[in-house]
């Protein structure tokens, strides 16, 4: 019964992340205020996950993209690329790139974070993703010319 007990751990962390944590932040607005005023739901989201992942640690597993997004919000940025990377055998791989992208930039790795935004224009079809990922591309080349 692992999977099972896995997959309900995951229905568990869907539901936990909806009701919580699933925040729409416009593009343009720093997401660090509203990162540091959820970082205990974001660990509670990390532990469920990890619960999850124990249970069934093949790459099938969603718990990995929203373990994912909590660590982005807890700053982790090197395990929030590793869930990522993970997840991208079965989610939109667009968005897994978009998020290791955030997860660069909020780790000041700003060149990392533009090769990922545009391995998101790469894969995606979608107009209003790839706006955000150009405007993003923008953002942060401006954040390195100002050093």
């Amino acid at each position: 019964m692992k999977h099972g007990d896995a997959y309900l751990y995951y229905v568990q962390v869907y539901g936990y992340y909806l009701r919580v944590l699933d925040f729409n932040i416009a593009n343009s607005k720093d997401a660090s205020s509203y990162f540091q005023a959820y970082k205990c739901e974001a660990m509670t989201l990390e532990t469920i996950c990890t619960n999850s992942i124990l249970l069934n640690s093949s790459s099938q597993n969603q718990a990995y993209f929203y373990r994912g997004l909590a660590r982005v919000i807890l700053g982790n940025c090197n395990g929030a690329v590793s869930d990522f990377r993970t997840a991208m055998n079965s989610n939109d791989k667009s968005l897994c790139y978009y998020n290791i992208g955030i997860a660069y930039a909020n780790n000041k790795r700003y060149l990392d974070a533009i090769d990922y935004m545009k391995q998101v224009n790469s894969n995606t079809t979608s107009k209003k993703i790839k706006e955000q990922s150009l405007s993003k591309i923008k953002e942060y080349q401006d954040k390195i010319n100002e050093r």
